[in-house]
């Protein structure tokens, strides 16, 4: 069944690993990171055929205000 999972810390290390993992099995991803450039460089370093699997987004975790105005415009 595919399932919408949000990856916090996605742009390298365990983050873009689990988000990998998560994509290659047939999920959408939403993966989130504090740096918007290597959160597009990790979506574009996955198959073409997954892009439009993927939503990225960029701010910190640690901002409630950030992350309630990031939870407001999610697609």
């Amino acid at each position: 069944m595919k399932q919408v999972v949000l990856v916090t810390g996605a742009t390298a290390g365990i983050g873009a690993g689990v988000a990998s993992r998560f994509l290659d099995e047939g999920h959408l991803i939403i993966a989130t990171g504090r740096r918007l450039q290597r959160l597009e460089e990790w979506k574009q370093s996955q198959p073409l055929s997954q892009q439009d699997n993927i939503y990225v987004a960029s701010f910190d975790i640690a901002d409630s205000a950030a992350c309630r105005l990031f939870f407001s415009e999610i697609p």
